[in-house]
């Protein structure tokens, strides 16, 4: 990687997890929510999430650091912040207002951004891609985990 920009690099990891961070700040009652949900055998213990989404971030940031090297960038940022968006909104959905059916539809667009991005990404730059594969394989499994809580709690 030519001209690497170390203020550059440590803001686009900061986007993402300030993102998660915030959205975090506002629903720190989500890990007793989610705790006192009907949940399948398979369902991780609450303190796996946020080492799952420290992860996740911390590859969103490098991914988006290195799809802002490359000319034509427009619509990987553009991906890049619908999913964050969708990513942020989320847990307000799901715990802050108790809506889990539209939280699963949400959890459904999420994964379709994410799938979307990560094609722009690798488009752009193969290893921003590949770094986006363990998010959408964290989201396959939140889409399954989310639509067994419908069913056992709606």
């Amino acid at each position: 990687m030519k001209n690497f920009k170390l203020s550059k690099f440590i803001l686009c990891l900061l986007i993402p997890t300030l993102f998660g961070g915030i959205s975090g700040f506002f629903n720190q009652n989500s890990v007793e929510l989610y705790e006192k949900l009907v949940l399948p055998d398979f369902a991780p213990p609450s303190f796996v999430f946020p080492l799952v989404w420290t992860f996740l971030y911390t590859f969103m940031g490098i991914g988006l650091y290195l799809i802002l090297e490359k000319r034509n960038h427009k619509l990987a940022v553009t991906s890049f912040y619908i999913q964050l968006t969708s990513n942020f909104i989320w847990p307000f959905v799901f715990f802050k207002f108790h809506l889990i059916v539209p939280g699963f539809y949400l959890h459904m667009f999420l994964l379709l951004a994410v799938i979307w991005m990560t094609f722009n990404f690798f488009r752009l730059n193969k290893f921003a891609g590949i770094l986006q594969i363990p998010y959408i394989i964290w989201l396959s499994f939140a889409g399954y985990l989310n639509y067994y809580i419908v069913l056992l709690n709606a």
